[in-house]
């Protein structure tokens, strides 16, 4: 009887260990702590001028399409380990591709993968039109400082259109600035548009307004600068929305309320303020408060 039971759970425990070495051995081949995902930078370099929009679109292993800047590098991290595929679409006309497309990678868990596309664009030819219509919030506001291109264009009613016209074909920026303290802008401050042969382009803005304060005086702000500077500065009060600075003129900014300000000069690119930003200001009823950054640019 003993001999019997000692046979039984001398089977029994070599069938145990051998379950467990093949539980083991199983677990060290499929543990889940195993590393065996990777990552991918995809980079776009673009020469000429994109006729139209404001990036590209990519499209990983027949994903849906996502957005990529002209000229930029993304970083995607957890893609499993194995071949992927990159497509770059939604080129512009005018743009094409002189680098393989689609390109396939090998993405691991020890190495960092790359996809590059070049892209060159050929600027189109003639020229068009760009119709800005200004829509605000309150009747009472006055006009607002046209702008392209950073270049000063007169101005336009605070509820009003003006024309562009006889523009090149190109990507243009159109802006509005001189815009009151108490106000905002809707869009984007300055606007991309795409101008095209022979064609008018609809671009709008939208200024909602609060109250004037009961009392308040006016900014004046402007920028001397040395070296190039291609896009223009913006600048923000208070850390409100930034509003684009003419290249001549500046900006003009009625509605300040009595007090203290904070003024700041953004959208450097590159360059250098050679004094102190943002600047501290007070501002009393009446007053016209003059600031004039100077600004350093290395090219």
């Amino acid at each position: 009887m003993i001999c019997r039971n000692a046979g039984r759970w001398r089977h029994g425990a070599a069938a145990l260990f051998a379950l467990f070495l093949a539980l083991g051995c199983d677990d060290e081949v499929h543990n889940p702590s195993s590393p065996s995902n990777g990552s991918l930078d995809i980079t776009t370099t673009t020469s000429g001028v994109p006729s139209s929009g404001d990036g590209y679109s990519y499209i990983l292993d027949g994903n849906p399409a996502q957005p990529i800047a002209f000229n930029t590098t993304i970083h995607l991290t957890n893609l499993f380990a194995g071949s992927h595929s990159i497509q770059l679409t939604a080129l512009p006309d005018g743009c094409s591709l002189s680098s393989p497309n689609p390109v396939t990678v090998a993405v691991t868990s020890t190495m960092l993968a790359a996809a590059a596309f070049q892209v060159t664009c050929v600027v189109p030819s003639g020229v068009g039109n760009v119709q800005v219509t200004a829509t605000t919030s309150d009747p009472s506001a006055d006009n607002y400082a046209l702008l392209l291109d950073t270049e000063e264009q007169g101005t336009i009613a605070a509820n009003g259109t003006q024309a562009l016209q006889n523009l090149s074909a190109g990507l243009h920026t159109v802006g509005m600035t001189s815009i009151p303290a108490n106000c905002s802008l809707l869009e984007d401050n300055p606007q991309s548009v795409p101008v095209l042969s022979d064609s008018t382009v609809n671009l709008a803005f939208t200024v909602t307004c609060s109250a004037a304060p009961i009392l308040s005086g006016v900014l004046s702000i402007a920028t001397t600068v040395t070296g190039n500077d291609a896009d223009g500065f913006l600048v923000s009060i208070d850390g409100a929305k930034a509003q684009p600075l003419g290249r001549q003129l500046g900006a003009t900014i009625t509605n300040v309320a009595i007090g203290t300000h904070t003024v700041e000069l953004q959208g450097l690119d590159g360059c250098v303020v050679t004094e102190a930003n943002p600047v501290t200001v007070i501002v009393a009823a009446g007053e016209n408060v003059s600031l004039d950054f100077t600004v350093s640019c290395s090219s």
